[in-house]
């Protein structure tokens, strides 16, 4: 499998940090795998791939923990980008899906700021946290 760091963009960090992965709660080895295609606008930098097994029928856990930067813009905002879509090649339902984004205080990201697209599911103090039901179906682009 494989995780997406995004094209550098001018002004922008898109570094995912001290990436981890894990399959059923289990740490697993990650290499970086550039993207190879030459193409001054192309969307990655290349991927963060790890080997996930699957025995016919099989379900499995996968989670990826990383950390990113805020990226700063001359009107004096800040963000921070998540990409989030399905490789073409990947085969089979996903059942569920959740992404939690933390920061550690209001000085990062005060709270009456939040813009988010699409919404989150739920908010707390400093997360924000989306859940993704499959519909049985390919995932597609």
């Amino acid at each position: 499998m494989g995780f997406p760091q995004g094209a550098r963009v001018p002004g922008g960090s898109p570094e995912l940090l001290d990436f981890r992965s894990y399959v059923d709660d289990e740490e697993v080895p990650v290499a970086f795998r550039p993207d190879v295609r030459r193409e001054a606008d192309r969307e990655f930098e290349g991927w963060y791939a790890f080997s996930v097994p699957f025995a016919a029928g099989q379900t499995r856990q996968v989670g990826n923990t990383y950390h990113g930067r805020l990226t700063r813009h001359s009107n004096g905002e800040r963000s921070f980008d998540y990409m989030l879509h399905t490789g073409a090649s990947w085969h089979g339902p996903i059942g569920r899906g959740e992404i939690v984004v933390r920061w550690t205080s209001d000085r990062d990201v005060a709270p009456d700021t939040i813009s988010a697209s699409p919404p989150p599911l739920t908010t707390g103090p400093h997360e924000l946290r989306w859940r993704f039901l499959g519909s049985g179906t390919q995932p597609r682009r």
